[in-house]
């Protein structure tokens, strides 16, 4: 027998996408259904599992109470204390960008050797 593949045109093409994506949601809709029965054993079980100290499943019904914590992306690839190197010229003068001014919270007599802090700009 020859083996060579068949060649579907495209309206079948698209047909048998249609049908595809319908037999799909079916199925996402049977399985929800399953779930939803089932919801509160679920979830029992689930808090079960996080009291015996499953680090997982406290993170999971935490985040599905609260919400999930804000998470800090670092321009630099991930140290927040590295300052940003560089900054386009036509963006400081856009959104009016100076350069930070530092001056001591107050003076080193009042509080010994070194400053606590720094303020960038004055209150």
């Amino acid at each position: 027998m020859d083996a060579t593949p068949i060649v579907m045109k495209k309206s079948s093409l698209k047909n048998h996408e249609r049908y595809l994506k319908w037999e799909k949601a079916k199925v996402d809709k049977a399985v929800n259904q399953v779930i939803l029965s089932r919801a509160v054993p679920l979830a029992e079980k689930l808090i079960e599992i996080a009291m015996d100290g499953n680090p997982n499943a406290i993170n999971s019904l935490l985040d599905r109470a609260f919400g999930k914590a804000r998470q800090n992306i670092g321009l630099d690839g991930g140290a927040e204390d590295k300052p940003i190197v560089f900054m386009p010229a036509q963006l400081m003068a856009k959104y009016a960008i100076k350069s930070g001014t530092y001056k001591e919270l107050h003076p080193p007599e009042e509080i010994g050797d070194e400053p606590v802090g720094m303020l960038r700009e004055e209150l």
